[in-house]
């Protein structure tokens, strides 16, 4: 839902954007930082039927989604920094 808003969005701020890589970095980063949403059962439907399944805790969840989280972010920051897309 949100790469079509931020396509247009950057798409308007294509000269701001240019210093950082464009309309494209944009899009990347916004695709891989919705994919590392694991925080909440309510994140993503395979989270939500794990967790109604009664077996996961939402602490548990929490806890490894904030891991992954912070993983995520290094990871999209060194997408930006070793292939800048230009």
């Amino acid at each position: 839902m949100l790469v079509p808003i931020l396509a247009v969005v950057g798409t308007a701020m294509s000269e701001q954007l240019d210093a950082f890589g464009g309309v494209t970095t944009l899009l990347v980063c916004v695709a891989a930082s919705t994919s590392f949403a694991m925080l909440l059962p309510i994140s993503t439907p395979p989270n939500a039927i794990a967790c109604s399944t009664g077996l996961i805790k939402t602490n548990d969840m929490a806890k490894v989604g904030l891991i992954i989280g912070l993983v995520g972010i290094a990871l999209a920051y060194a997408v930006i920094i070793l292939f800048p897309f230009k």
